[in-house]
């Protein structure tokens, strides 16, 4: 199936998804890099340098960070304005949620 640019040739309808995947950043790695760079602005380089984003998956974003009194204050207190500020980064409109679970330290494992 193909769908004509104006005043110009048929595009092939795959070209065009592949072309707003791209624009949206939702292709590939690109999608973990922005919310992980999104993340990092709304942590501040404090929190940031002790937690760090490891996964991605259906719209809920996994963080690990070095304690658990960190994840704990993290999911209890801080995790609707991270996300608020989240929305407001390029790529990362589309994160739905935040989990914590403590791991390595962010920056040391």
């Amino acid at each position: 199936m193909t769908r004509a640019r104006r005043g110009g040739e048929p595009v092939p309808i795959s070209k065009l998804i592949r072309s707003v995947i791209a624009r949206r950043g939702l292709g590939g790695s690109l999608p973990l890099q922005a919310v992980s760079e999104a993340y990092a602005r709304a942590a501040g380089p404090e929190l940031a340098a002790r937690s760090r984003v490891k996964g991605l998956r259906g719209g809920v974003v996994t963080v690990e960070t070095d304690s658990s009194a960190l994840a704990y204050e993290l999911a209890g207190f801080r995790e609707k304005p991270l996300l608020e500020s989240m929305h407001q980064q390029p790529g990362a409109g589309f994160v739905t949620g935040l989990r914590f679970h403590v791991g390595a330290a962010a920056h040391g494992g």
